[in-house]
């Protein structure tokens, strides 16, 4: 329900504002209609013209304008929202190379080695074998001891 939630709420924004800019345009025209109406009725024509366009411009100008800076604030979450998930992707991708864990598959191959021939280091929080290259646990996340002897 919640993947890729930043596009969800980018197009919500443009339905938001195409719907808005609609319904403020026929609000205006009603508007219009109205005024020219009540005022055609009270045998002024030339003000009538004037008011029921005064009323279109306001209603629908005004309307579509609050339409589309509040899809704006909608369409700027989903760019945040967008925003945060690629940095929290690439802390992960920096994460998964301070550990020693790259996910390209000479790596996955290489790291089923090293485990094959027990090199590396084994850390002593949770027990996790290390690849010999990493500065930390790829499991837990602790910093491997300078003091800790590699197995060889």
């Amino acid at each position: 329900m919640f993947d890729n939630i930043s596009e969800r709420i980018k197009t919500l924004a443009k339905v938001t504002c195409f719907v808005g800019v609609i319904l403020s345009c026929l609000y205006g025209i009603i508007g219009w209609y109205n005024a020219v109406n009540i005022t055609v009725s009270a045998s002024k024509e030339s003000q009538s013209i004037f008011l029921g366009f005064l009323y279109f411009i306001l209603r629908a100008g005004l309307g579509s304008l609050l339409s589309l800076i509040g899809s704006y604030f909608l369409y700027g979450l989903g760019d945040l929202i967008q925003s945060n998930n690629n940095i929290e992707y690439y802390c992960e991708q920096i994460k998964n190379k301070l550990c020693g864990e790259d996910i390209n598959s000479e790596d996955i191959d290489e790291r089923e080695t090293d485990m094959e021939l027990n090199e590396g280091w084994v850390c002593p929080k949770c027990g996790e074998p290390q690849k010999p290259n990493s500065i930390y646990c790829k499991k837990c996340g602790k910093i491997k001891d300078p003091n800790i002897e590699e197995n060889n």
